[in-house]
């Protein structure tokens, strides 16, 4: 009983009553931090890991050669490729990594990547910029599973910059926005509308379009990805048989008298 309870004591390394609580290098001497050897002598697992990368660093190009010769050895690469997918299937079982990454994956990022994220994710509401400020989807996943309150603080500035975009998109289309376009911003807006909507709803779209990348709203680059919503806000806003309609809609099938012109008295006479 006496050598079992010994055992169990040198397992668990516990300083004894006036044992210092730092090492010689003032790295905290108690708990987690106290490794033991197997003769049972204690040491600083700090101290430890600090010798080991002052060692590798000394002697990188031993050890990367060292590698070379192993893995060009019969069957060496093999072990090496069996032994990563293993490890990474125990850590992926455990939740300690996901797609390649563990929860270093903070450091790796970067907080100056991090608040470009933020910046972008306000200003666009799109999560592609996150992702590409973030630098890789993987990345950005990874930082979600193993942070989920970046996450859900992403999630609700997207949602807060839609909102915003769309109280900027909804309302009355600007015809004078149309004469202060480029002709070449009107061309490229002009394609990615669908030709199969009526004129009307297509002047009414594209000058909300013309007025969102004036304003900052949405890049050049991304109206083709972001046209759809502004057709969505079109229907929703006064293009459906049961809203109000546009006053530039044709009066008849046939000719282009606009309705406003068919209109002989009105609310404000």
């Amino acid at each position: 009983m006496r050598s079992v309870m010994m055992t169990e004591h040198l397992r668990t390394p516990q300083p004894p009553a006036g044992f210092p609580t730092t090492c010689k290098h003032d790295h905290d001497y108690t708990g987690a931090n106290i490794g033991q050897n197997e003769r049972g002598h204690r040491f600083c697992r700090t101290c430890a890991r600090l010798r080991e990368a002052h060692w590798r660093q000394k002697n990188k190009t031993q050890i990367a050669e060292a590698g070379r010769r192993y893995r060009a050895s019969e069957g060496g690469h093999a072990k090496i490729v069996a032994y990563r997918r293993s490890w990474k299937a125990a850590k992926s079982a455990k939740g300690q990594l996901y797609r390649g990454y563990s929860k270093s994956i903070l450091q790796t990022v970067g907080r100056e990547r991090i608040e470009d994220a933020f910046a972008a994710i306000q200003r666009t509401g799109n999560m592609a910029d996150v992702v590409q400020a973030i630098g890789t989807e993987s990345r950005w996943r990874a930082l979600r599973w193993f942070y989920p309150k970046i996450g859900d603080r992403m999630d609700d500035l997207r949602r807060q910059a839609l909102i915003a975009r769309r109280a900027e998109i909804i309302k009355p289309a600007k015809a004078a926005i149309i004469r202060v376009a480029s002709t070449d911003l009107l061309d490229r807006i002009n394609a990615v509308v669908p030709r199969a909507l009526p004129r009307d709803q297509r002047q009414d779209i594209i000058s909300d379009m013309v007025e969102a990348v004036l304003a900052g709203h949405v890049r050049l680059e991304g109206i083709a990805q972001h046209v759809n919503q502004f057709v969505r806000a079109s229907f929703r806003a006064d293009h459906n048989k049961f809203g109000p309609l546009s006053l530039d809609m044709p009066a008849f099938r046939e000719g282009e008298t606009p309705l406003i012109e068919t209109i002989s008295k009105g609310i404000w006479q």
